[in-house]
């Protein structure tokens, strides 16, 4: 029931078609059914047995070999695999989406199922021998497991991972991955590169501009990661009360371009 079920007891006590016990029942088993309908929601999803995975076309990883593992094979993973294959590196790649799998086959590429976040498939997947591990799956936790497992399963390895946000960042840096590349980052970078030409800056003045925001952020991130996210923000530039040091730091911008 919900609550048109209220307007139609109404209408129908004052049709007299119901005497007021039956409504009073009435109204006491839809307020009921109001308040069970989100737990019985809730329940189900923590109790109910999900649907099996379909295995066809697919393969679980096991005792594999490679100069690099890429866990996660979504966009980010696709396009980074593609540095990696340009090298003539070998390459092993795991997801643990089965719809990734038979889709990215079209395209030429083996994918292997496989959770990355548990040590035993790390292991399969042939991290203890990687040269690199390079982690571009899109959930936070998952990835800082990983993180903390590569420590045991391949300490040889360099692990480089994709991180959600900043704090995402300072989160891996502490578990110990190698490399945490926060997933907006680089592309924000490019495009202030091009909004600093736009105003009127050569490519060597935009190169410079461009190294010393990457410089700030660097010195930022590791204060971030000794005293919290908020012990650098004193390095964020804005655009109201430090708007003179900006522009007396950057005097080779043309503003009226």
């Amino acid at each position: 029931g919900g609550e048109f079920a209220f307007v139609l007891f109404a209408a129908a006590m004052a049709a007299k078609v119901i005497d007021p016990v039956v409504n009073a029942n009435m109204t006491a088993i839809v307020v009921l059914s109001m308040a069970l309908t989100p737990l019985t929601v809730l329940l189900h999803k923590r109790f109910a047995k999900a649907a099996a995975v379909s295995m066809d076309g697919v393969e679980a990883v096991s005792e594999h070999t490679a100069n690099v593992l890429i866990i996660g094979f979504g966009r980010v993973g696709q396009i980074a695999s593609q540095g990696v294959l340009a090298r003539g590196a070998s390459l092993t790649i795991i997801d643990h989406d089965t719809q990734v799998i038979r889709d990215t086959a079209a395209y030429g590429f083996k994918v292997y199922y496989g959770d990355g976040s548990r040590p035993e498939v790390l292991h399969a997947a042939g991290a203890h021998e990687a040269c690199a591990v390079l982690v571009c799956i899109d959930d936070k936790a998952a990835a800082t497991r990983i993180a903390e497992n590569a420590r045991h399963v391949c300490p040889q390895a360099q692990v480089i991972i994709r991180a959600y946000d900043r704090e995402h960042a300072v989160e891996l840096a502490k578990a110990g991955a190698d490399v945490y590349v926060r997933e907006t980052f680089e592309s924000a970078m490019v495009l202030a590169r091009e909004a600093v030409l736009a105003t009127g800056a050569s490519a060597e003045e935009a190169d410079e501009v461009m190294a010393r925001v990457r410089r700030r952020d660097a010195e930022r991130f590791e204060m971030e990661v000794a005293g919290g996210l908020f012990a650098g923000r004193a390095l964020v530039l804005g655009n109201v009360a430090k708007r003179q040091h900006q522009i007396e730091a950057s005097p080779a911008v043309n503003t009226a371009s």
